[in-house]
């Protein structure tokens, strides 16, 4: 009759108490977890765990430090690769690391996310001091550049 919390394998040395709540954050502690607790959240879900885009991740992204070997995950949920990142390209939300949303709205027009996602992405950050009006500039110019290169024309830098 009393509280029996049960206990279940998310992966190998990962477990979860399956009488507490599950939160929205929960998968994004996972998958830094599946890393081995050296993962950076990257790619879209970046994006979604800073609240910038209406994006919907089918994986979380993680990026593992440069020189850690990159295994195999057998959650489909996760896709870990390694780059080497700087300091300044590397935050936390709510504890979790996470590229700083500049990073992640740069990484989000070098892998060709639509305009209109990356412009959304800019304004939430800006409108949340995430990122200030020059660094907004700057990567509305790098999406200007990235249009150029798909639909042709002359980049944003180059115009008179």
């Amino acid at each position: 009759m009393g509280f029996e919390p049960t206990v279940t394998c998310r992966a190998q040395g990962l477990y979860r108490l399956t009488a507490l709540p599950v939160g929205r954050l929960d998968e994004y502690h996972e998958a830094v977890l599946a890393a081995r607790g050296e993962g950076i959240v990257a790619g879209e879900a970046a994006l979604a765990l800073w609240d910038l885009a209406d994006v919907n991740p089918r994986e979380i992204e993680v990026i593992l430090p440069a020189g850690q070997r990159v295994g195999r995950t057998h959650d489909r949920r996760f896709r870990l690769r390694q780059q080497r990142l700087r300091p300044d390209q590397i935050d936390q939300v709510d504890g979790i690391p996470v590229l700083s949303p500049r990073a992640a709205i740069e990484e989000a027009i070098a892998n060709g996310l639509e305009g209109d996602m990356i412009e959304q992405a800019i304004a939430n950050a800006r409108r949340r001091e995430l990122i200030g009006e020059l660094a907004a500039a700057r990567l509305r110019v790098q999406l200007a550049d990235r249009n150029v290169g798909v639909y042709g024309g002359e980049p944003a830098g180059k115009r008179s």
